[in-house]
C-alpha cells in the first residue's frame, strides 16, 4: 500500500514538473450519477438486491499533453459512494435466522426455561455510503474542430486508486408503525412447544420478544465498513467547449468500475446474540443483539466499488498547445541549444537547472504582448488560401537566422487571416507558416539596419495539400558523392517533421535525384540511400515508419537540363510526394 501510495505521489510530482511546459492545463471538475458498492447479500432465505444512490465526486486534475491530441492526466479527488441493500422477505413462522440456545430465569412458564432465540425480518433495507479520494492516471485523447480550434471531444481511459477515508452502514426503519422490519422470538423447549412474540403473538417488550419497525432508531444498529482500497477502471468521453483562448468548459459522462474485492476479510455473523437475551431486554425488543451488517459479515463474499454519470469543469491552459488559438508571444533569446547525445551527467544537470530557471523567468513574461507604435520594426502580413483566396487560421513563426532562435508566435484568425509582429533588431529572419490540410511555408528575408522605422509586408498563400502532389525540399544538403546528412538540413527536416503531426493521416513518399554525373547505377544507389537518410531522421523524431516509402530515382527525372552547371544543381535535390490523406 505505501509502495503504491509513494509511486502516484512521485508520479503527481513529475507532471507538477512539466505543469508549466506548452500542452499542460489544470482543471476542476465535478461528477453526478450513480455510486455504489456492487455485491449480492445472500443467505436470509433471500438472495437480496443491492441498489446504487445518488453519488457524486470532485477533482483536481493536471494533463500534459506530448503532442496535439495524446496525453497523460492526473490529479486528486473525493468522491462519494451510496448503496441500498435489500432483503426482500416477510415474517413467517417457518422462516427465522437461529440465534442459538438460551435460559430464561425470569419464568414465563416455570423456571427456569430453555428456549431457542430467533429473529425474522421484513422487508430489511440498509445503507452503505463512504467518501473515498481517488488518484487517477488515465491516457487522454483531444480534437479540437474547424478553423478557430475553440471546440472539440475528450477521451480518457485509465486507472485509479480508491482510498476508504469513511465508510459506514445504518439500518433503515419503516415509514409506518404497521411496516414491521424486525422480529425477535424464542421457542420454548420442554414439550411445550411455545414460542413467544413470533408472527401473530403480542409484543412482551418486557422478555424482548416482539416486532419493530425502527430497529435502526431504537437499537442504534451502524456501525463502520471494513474496506480496502479499490483498484478501479476509469473512462470518460465529452465535449470541450471553448469559453476564452485558455479556458474550456468540459461536459461529458464517466465509468468507473473496481476490479478487486475491497471487502477485508473478517466474515463474521450477521447477528450475534448476547450470554443472556431476556435479563438484559428491559422492555425493548432486540436489545442486546449485535448487528454487524451486510458487508463486513458472512452474507457479502464480494463487493466492487462502481460509479457512473455527468461531469462538468474547467479546464485551463497553462501553456501554448499547439492546435489551439496562441497570442503574439515574442520568445526571450533564453531557450539553451538541445543537449548533446554526449553530455556528462554534471552537465546535464547544470543544463536542465539552467532550463528551470529560465522557465520560470519566460512565465514570468506577459501573457501576450502588443505591437506598441513605437516599434521600429514591424513584419506584417495575411495568410490566405491560394485558391479561394480566403483568410485563414494558421500558425505563424519568425526565427532569427543567425542563431536559430524562435523569437514570436502567433495564429491568425479566420476572419482576416492577419497577423503582426514588432522586431526590435536588423538581421537575416524566417517566416515560418503552418496549418493542418495545407502545405507549409518557409521564406527567409533580411531587414537592413536603418534609422527609420521599417514596416515589412509578407502575403503569403498557402496551397492545400493534394494526393499525388510533389514537394521539393529545397534545403536539404548531403556531403558531395555521399548520403551524410547536413547539419543545415535539419530545419527543412523540422518543417517536414511538423506538416506530418498537423496531417497524422498523411502518408508520403522521400525520393532522391541526382545529376547525369556518373553512372546510372551509382546514382540510383546514392539517391535512394539519401531519401532513406531523410526518411530515417524522421523516424528518428516519432514519425511512424509506416506512413512513409522511400525512393531513389537517380537521374530519371531532371527538372532542369544537366547542360548547365544551374541545371546540374536543380537536379540534384530531395523529394517527397503525398501518397495518401
Amino acid at each position: 500500500m505505501r509502495k503504491v501510495i509513494f509511486t502516484i505521489a512521485i508520479l503527481a510530482l513529475s507532471f507538477v514538473a512539466l505543469g508549466q511546459e506548452s500542452g499542460s492545463f489544470i482543471s476542476v471538475s465535478g461528477g453526478l450519477g450513480g455510486g455504489g458498492f456492487q455485491y449480492t447479500p445472500k443467505g436470509i432465505h433471500s438472495d437480496g438486491i443491492s441498489k446504487d444512490k445518488l453519488g457524486w465526486n470532485a477533482n483536481i486534475g493536471y494533463s500534459y499533453y506530448f503532442t496535439r491530441h495524446w496525453g497523460l492526466a492526473t490529479g486528486v479527488g473525493v468522491s462519494y459512494y451510496r448503496t441500498i441493500g435489500k432483503y426482500d422477505v416477510d415474517f413467517s413462522k417457518g422462516s427465522f435466522y437461529s440465534l442459538g440456545d438460551q435460559t430464561d430465569n425470569d419464568p414465563v412458564v416455570g423456571a427456569p426455561n430453555d428456549y431457542e432465540l430467533r429473529v425474522r425480518l421484513a422487508n430489511w433495507e440498509e445503507e452503505q455510503k463512504g467518501y473515498f479520494i481517488e488518484i487517477p492516471l488515465m491516457a487522454m485523447f483531444q480534437h479540437k474542430f474547424g478553423e478557430t480550434q475553440r471546440h472539440g471531444i475528450y477521451v480518457g481511459l485509465g486507472v485509479k486508486l480508491q482510498i476508504p477515508v469513511f465508510a459506514q452502514y445504518r439500518v433503515l426503519d419503516g415509514k409506518y408503525e404497521d411496516d414491521l422490519r424486525l422480529n425477535v422470538s424464542g421457542a420454548y423447549y420442554g414439550g411445550s412447544n411455545l414460542e413467544l412474540g413470533g408472527p401473530g403473538d403480542p409484543n412482551l417488550a418486557a422478555h424482548g420478544f416482539g416486532s419493530i419497525y425502527n430497529p435502526g432508531s431504537s437499537l442504534d444498529w451502524n456501525g463502520d465498513l471494513n474496506l480496502k482500497m479499490s483498484i478501479a477502471g476509469t473512462a470518460e468521453i465529452g465535449f470541450l467547449i471553448g469559453l476564452s483562448r485558455r479556458v474550456d468548459l468540459t461536459v461529458g459522462g464517466y465509468f468507473d468500475y473496481g476490479f478487486n474485492n475491497i471487502k477485508k476479510g473478517d466474515n463474521k455473523a450477521f447477528l450475534e446474540a448476547p450470554q443472556q437475551y431476556i435479563p438484559n431486554a428491559d422492555n425493548h425488543i432486540g436489545n442486546g443483539i449485535q448487528y454487524n451488517g451486510m458487508i463486513n459479515t458472512d452474507r457479502t463474499n464480494k463487493v466492487n466499488l462502481m460509479a457512473y454519470g455527468a461531469k462538468i469543469g474547467i479546464r485551463i491552459k497553462l501553456g501554448k498547445l499547439s492546435g489551439e488559438p496562441l497570442d503574439t508571444v515574442p520568445v526571450p533569446e533564453i531557450i539553451p541549444d538541445i543537449i548533446e547525445d554526449d553530455a556528462d551527467l554534471d552537465s546535464l544537470e547544470r543544463q536542465l537547472e539552467e532550463m528551470r530557471r529560465l522557465l520560470e523567468e519566460l512565465l514570468r513574461e506577459p501573457e501576450i504582448v502588443p505591437v506598441q507604435e513605437e516599434a521600429d520594426i514591424v513584419v506584417q502580413g495575411t495568410i490566405m488560401d491560394a485558391k479561394t483566396r480566403e483568410p485563414l487560421s494558421a500558425i505563424v513563426e519568425i526565427t532569427d537566422a543567425r542563431t536559430n532562435k524562435l523569437v514570436a508566435i502567433t495564429r491568425t484568425d479566420s476572419i482576416n487571416g492577419q497577423y503582426k509582429f514588432p522586431l526590435t533588431d536588423p538581421g537575416n529572419y524566417i517566416l515560418d507558416v503552418r496549418k493542418e490540410g495545407y502545405l507549409y511555408y518557409s521564406e527567409d528575408f533580411n531587414i537592413p539596419a536603418l534609422n527609420e522605422k521599417q514596416v515589412i509586408n509578407q502575403l503569403v498563400l498557402l496551397n492545400k495539400i493534394e494526393v499525388n502532389q510533389v514537394i521539393i525540399l529545397k534545403n536539404i544538403f548531403f556531403d558531395t558523392g555521399k548520403s551524410t546528412l547536413k547539419p543545415e538540413s535539419m530545419s527543412e527536416i523540422d518543417h517536414v517533421y511538423k506538416l506530418m503531426i498537423d496531417n497524422p493521416t498523411m502518408e508520403i513518399e522521400i525520393s532522391g535525384h541526382t545529376d547525369n554525373v556518373g553512372s546510372e547505377t551509382v546514382n540510383k544507389r546514392l539517391s535512394l540511400a539519401r531519401a532513406n537518410v531523410v526518411v530515417q531522421t524522421l523516424v528518428n523524431k516519432g514519425i511512424s515508419p509506416s506512413r512513409m516509402t522511400s525512393a531513389g530515382y537517380g537521374f530519371d527525372r531532371p527538372v532542369a537540363p544537366n547542360t548547365t552547371a544551374e541545371g546540374r544543381a536543380q537536379n540534384r535535390r530531395t523529394e517527397f510526394k503525398v501518397t495518401k490523406m
